[in-house]
C-alpha cells in the first residue's frame, strides 16, 4: 500500500508514479527509550554541525552525508545549490549533476512527494532507479534519505551514502531520532545565517578568492580552512543574494560593491 502524498503550505504537490520503498527498522532496536546524542548541545555554527554529521554518518557505517534544501520543482532546481551542508567531494558533486538531468532525481523526486523515508540497497530489487543513476555513478551501494522538520517554508531533507550494506546503516530509526536531534539545533544557525544580508570577513575573504579565479581547494589552502567550508559559505552567499551559480555570484557582488 502506497503511503499519502504530503501537501506543502502553498497547495498539493502533483502526483508521482515512484514506488515507496519499505523502511526496514531493527527488531532489536529499542527506540523508546533511545535518548539524544550527548554531543548534540555543543553545536554553535556550521562547521560544529558539519563534524557532528560526519560523525553520524560515520557511526552508522556511512561514508558521507547530504542536507539538502527541497527544490519546488525538479525542472527549475539548481542541483549544486541545493546541497547545504555535505562530505561529498567535488568529484562526486560533479557526478551527481549530469549534463541533461541529475542522477540523483529518484532520491530528489522521492523527497519532494513522499513523507516517508527512503531507502535503497544496490541488492535490493527496488534499486534498479538508483542504480541507474548515483550507485553506478561513483561505487555507493546504500542510499537513506528522509525529510527533516523546519518551522520555516524552506523544505529540508538528509541523505546517508554507503559503500558497503551493513547491519549499522540498516539501524534507520535509530539513525532518524539521532539525524532529527541534530538538526533541530542546526536548524536556528542555518536560518540565522540565510536570513543576514550581512556578509563576514570570511565570506568577504571567500568572495575576493573566487573572483580572482581560485578554486574551493586553492581558498582552503590560502585560507586555512576546509574545502567543505570554503563551499557551504558559497552556497550560503549565492542563496542569500538570490543568484544560481558562483559566475553570477561574482557579478552580483560587484555589482553591489562587495568586491572591488
Amino acid at each position: 500500500m502506497k503511503p499519502r502524498p504530503i501537501k506543502p503550505a502553498d497547495g498539493p504537490l502533483p502526483q508521482t508514479n515512484a514506488k515507496s520503498p519499505v523502511i526496514e527498522i531493527s527488531s532489536d532496536t529499542d527506540l523508546s527509550s533511545r535518548k539524544p546524542r550527548k554531543s548534540v548541545g555543543k553545536i554553535a555554527n556550521r562547521i560544529d554541525g558539519y563534524r557532528l554529521l560526519k560523525d553520524l554518518a560515520q557511526e552508522y557505517s556511512f561514508d558521507d552525508f547530504a542536507l539538502l534544501r527541497l527544490p519546488q520543482s525538479l525542472k527549475s532546481a539548481n542541483f549544486r545549490s541545493i546541497f547545504d551542508l555535505h562530505s561529498l567531494s567535488e568529484i562526486e558533486l560533479e557526478m551527481l549533476d549530469l549534463e541533461g538531468g541529475c542522477s540523483a532525481e529518484p532520491v530528489l523526486e522521492h523527497l519532494m512527494h513522499w513523507a516517508v523515508p527512503y531507502e535503497l540497497r544496490l541488492t535490493s530489487n527496488d534499486a534498479i532507479d538508483l542504480a541507474k543513476g548515483l550507485l553506478r555513478h561513483y561505487g555507493i551501494n546504500v542510499c537513506v534519505a528522509f525529510n527533516l522538520p523546519s518551522l520555516t517554508l524552506t523544505r529540508y531533507a538528509i541523505a546517508f551514502f554507503a559503500r558497503k550494506d551493513t547491519p549499522e546503516n540498516r539501524n534507520t530509526g535509530a539513525l532518524m531520532l539521532d539525524a532529527l536531534a541534530c538538526f533541530d539545533r542546526l536548524n536556528m544557525h542555518l536560518l540565522n545565517a540565510d536570513n543576514s544580508d550581512e556578509f563576514d570577513a570570511r565570506d568577504a575573504a571567500i568572495l575576493s578568492l573566487t573572483s580572482e579565479g581560485l578554486t574551493s581547494q586553492q581558498i582552503a589552502v590560502e585560507l586555512k580552512i576546509s574545502e567543505h567550508t570554503v563551499n557551504a559559505n558559497v552556497a550560503s552567499m549565492i542563496r542569500r543574494l538570490g543568484v544560481l551559480n558562483r559566475p553570477q555570484l561574482i557579478a552580483t557582488a560587484i555589482r553591489k560593491g562587495l568586491i572591488g
